[in-house]
């Protein structure tokens, strides 16, 4: 359609602008027109009344827009203002009673752990086996032990099935004995060398890792007689790989029991005879030469365990404590006056060639020794003896010691346990500061060890579980035990990536019980500070918490067998929201599965590595 003279599309007339902002529009199509600011809300409505013909009825919503229109423009800014402050806490009343509720400190072990809230798949890398410096390993022969985290990265060794026979995988050359750091996130490998100089081929290792220094100090630990059976430490540079300060026994087993950014402390003792299956012909061939001396040594250490018993029984039975001493003297001669009895040394970190301090081993009248910041604290026979780091002299450290006082060190504090005089009779635990004043002690169950977790030492027992102070003892919090658990509750130690306000307790829980099909045991996620119980799982009885995010837990069915100190497999793990319980995801792998650092890693029957990522959240 167009105008009259056809120049332009038509359009309808535009209306007269109105003379004031806020002039009601319906009075220019014969509607009651605005009245003054003074009129009443009463007179607004009643100027539109019925009785007034020639008047259509007002516009929806005409009253409330003539009230705002009357309105001040403060007050208007005012209602507005309040209206919103209103909506915001109806949204913050609202969003915190549906708010999860997870922990709020840091992990314990500083490993950042994946948030894996979704089913995770492998990623698009592969390490593979020649990338590890491995040149040809048999399928199913690799076996892979993490032992440190440097940051994100991870040290991890590699072996072939500990060159065990059993399996077939017998490695004598040790061609797959090597230490890797790599990155797990990224699937980059920084080094690779050979460590059979100091596992011999054989053996599994343990590493000290002191990131601001620089390196590693690398040693086997407990399992030897496999391959060539040798065992030793030495010095790993953390940004090369580059190996020395390398110490191998020459018949004896020499091991790092401990270290710490200024000490290192080692134990030597003869070599025992180790046999195994047949690895050249013969079934239960000594793979280790050294039978005799291994004989004796057993014999020796046969020798002072009964007359460390004879000990024991003589204090229990309320001997005199010449005649206790007697015989603990016994027990120490019967290693002391043996030159094959185990032999500790103390060396400074920075010189691993000079001995600070050399004396008996555990076993050798020594219960435990516990290694400080300064120095080492061996413990025997009633007494403590802080050994100087710098000079190797002792000064008592406590005499009032029980005579089986066993100590451990958890960060700023030295516990001692003592089991008693026999299983019906109560374990004691005394917690001492570094400098050996005694803080508090507490008898506990001897079948339920205490755990130190979440800022806590948590005592579990019959009645339930506890929570102390770890520098009081006092009381936190106490949990009873419901009528619906059955068995004693098992108080979770600290797992990969823990945060420090979480405590993890696993109970078995009766069948009345909300259980998931299949199992019936309950993980239960504490907060450290009251004990309040911030959400229930359940989980499959043969599950065990594994590791841990700041919102998820991970629970695993652990392959015993193929487990043991650094390598924790599995292939069914359950993921677990910590702060409702709910289940988020099983999965059940064909390949064996592992924590390395904070990534879950998939590992193949032909050695090659691959992270699991949640492809739905971003990760790093």
């Amino acid at each position: 359609m167009t105008d009259r003279d056809g120049s332009r599309p038509w359009t309808p007339p535009r209306p007269d602008r109105a003379s004031v902002a806020w002039e009601d529009r319906a009075a220019g199509l014969g509607h009651a027109s605005t009245p003054d600011a003074s009129d009443t809300s009463d007179e607004l409505d009643d100027g539109l009344d019925e009785g007034h013909e020639g008047r259509a009825a007002p516009p929806i919503g005409a009253p409330m827009r003539a009230r705002w229109r009357r309105a001040s423009r403060a007050r208007r800014l005012a209602t507005a203002a309040t209206a919103l402050v209103v909506a915001a806490a109806t949204v913050v009343v609202l969003g915190s009673a549906v708010q999860p509720r997870y922990a709020t400190d840091e992990p314990t072990d500083g490993v950042v752990v994946d948030e894996l809230r979704n089913r995770p798949a492998t990623t698009s890398w592969t390490i593979g086996t020649r990338e590890l410096g491995i040149p040809s390993a048999d399928d199913g022969c690799l076996t892979y032990s993490v032992l440190g985290s440097i940051g994100s990265d991870v040290l991890v060794a590699t072996s072939s099935q500990l060159a065990s026979s059993e399996t077939g995988c017998y490695d004598r050359q040790g061609r797959s004995e090597r230490l890797v750091r790599l990155d797990p996130f990224a699937g980059d490998v920084r080094w690779s060398i050979d460590i059979s100089g100091v596992s011999g081929g054989g053996g599994t290792l343990a590493a000290w890792i002191d990131a601001e220094a620089g390196d590693a100090i690398v040693s086997t630990t407990g399992l030897y007689g496999y391959g060539r059976g040798a065992s030793g430490f030495g010095r790993v540079d953390l940004a090369t790989g580059g190996l020395s300060d390398v110490h191998v026994a020459e018949g004896d087993r020499i091991r790092v029991v401990d270290a710490n950014s200024r000490l290192v402390l080692t134990s030597e003792s003869p070599a025992a005879p180790v046999t195994t299956g047949d690895v050249s012909g013969g079934d239960g061939a000594v793979v280790d030469d050294l039978a005799e001396d291994g004989d004796a040594s057993a014999a020796a250490l046969e020798a002072a365990a009964a007359a460390q018993e004879a000990a024991e029984a003589a204090a229990s039975e309320g001997a005199a404590t010449s005649e206790a001493a007697d015989a603990a003297a016994a027990a120490e001669a019967a290693l002391v006056d043996d030159d094959t009895g185990p032999r500790s040394t103390l060396y400074d970190r920075s010189d691993l060639d000079t001995p600070v301090w050399s004396g008996d081993g555990v076993y050798a009248g020594v219960t435990s020794e516990v290694l400080l910041d300064d120095g080492l604290l061996s413990v025997g026979q009633g007494v403590a003896t802080l050994v100087d780091g710098r000079t190797g002299e002792g000064d008592p450290w406590a005499d009032d010691l029980p005579l089986d006082a066993q100590g451990y060190r958890v960060d700023d504090t030295v516990y001692l346990v003592s089991y008693g005089s026999g299983m019906d009779s109560p374990a004691e635990l005394s917690a001492r500061s570094l400098d050996g004043a005694e803080r508090w002690r507490r008898e506990f169950e001897q079948d339920r060890w205490p755990a130190v977790t979440g800022d806590c030492v948590v005592f579990s027992d019959r009645a339930g579980v506890r929570c102390v102070d770890e520098t009081t003892g006092v009381e936190r919090w106490s949990r009873a035990r419901s009528t619906e658990t059955r068995g004693l509750p098992i108080v979770g130690e600290r797992q990969p990536g823990q945060w420090g306000d979480d405590v993890f307790l696993q109970t078995f829980e009766g069948r009345s019980a909300p259980v998931v099909p299949g199992g019936d045991r309950a993980l239960l996620v504490l907060d450290a500070a009251d004990g309040s119980e911030r959400a229930r799982a359940f989980i499959s009885r043969e599950s065990t918490l594994v590791g841990a995010s700041r919102s998820v837990g991970y629970a695993a069915v652990v392959r015993s067998a193929d487990s043991f100190d650094g390598q924790v497999v599995f292939r069914d793990v359950t993921a677990v929201d910590l702060s409702d319980g709910r289940r988020l995801w099983n999965l059940q792998s064909e390949s064996d599965l592992q924590f390395w650092g904070g990534a879950l890693v998939s590992i193949a029957e032909d050695g090659s590595i691959r992270r699991l990522v949640d492809t739905v959240r971003v990760t790093r």
